[in-house]
């Protein structure tokens, strides 16, 4: 008996690691997140703390759809740093926007982020906000999750940087 319920578990878990990240939340509740989320972002009458909760559900969405791939535990631990650096500290946390770029340089093939040129005013990066939140979408669409995540970082790392004017 108790080698058959074992077994029964085995096979569980082995389904459940075939099946990867969806297998614990599926898409649908990831794209509702990231939709509420980005929505608390772009809403200039959102406040501080509307706004770190919706960047820490950014960033665990990004850690959630990252592929298995030679940089992720690397790119995962400096998100968590980051991450922590935001809530705890500050929104511009300087740290935690170095952890970010690094992170997103590993899962973008070197590339570092380079800050849009098109903003120079909130209203701008509204506006681009929510074409990288269609991008987004349409990677999801694609069940590309390595963009997907590479544009959620984008994303947070655009809204925790100054806009200098």
């Amino acid at each position: 008996m108790k080698k058959k319920a074992l077994s029964a578990f085995v096979i569980v878990l082995l389904f459940l690691s075939f099946k990867g990240p969806d297998a614990f939340a599926g898409k649908d509740s990831i794209k509702d997140k990231i939709k509420s989320a980005s929505g608390f972002l772009l809403d200039r009458s959102s406040s501080c703390e509307q706004m770190q909760e919706a960047l820490g559900d950014l960033l665990e969405a990004s850690v959630h759809l990252m592929p298995q791939a030679d940089y992720a535990d690397e790119a995962k631990g400096k998100i968590e740093k980051a991450k922590r650096a935001i809530l705890e500290d500050s929104i511009v946390s300087g740290e935690g926007r170095m952890m970010l770029e690094e992170a997103y340089a590993l899962m973008n093939s070197g590339d570092s982020y380079t800050f849009p040129e098109e903003i120079e005013s909130i209203e701008n990066a509204v506006e681009y906000g929510k074409k990288l939140v269609d991008s987004i979408f349409f990677s999801l669409e694609k069940e590309d999750g390595g963009s997907a995540a590479i544009r959620l970082l984008e994303m947070v790392i655009m809204v925790v940087t100054p806009i200098h004017q």
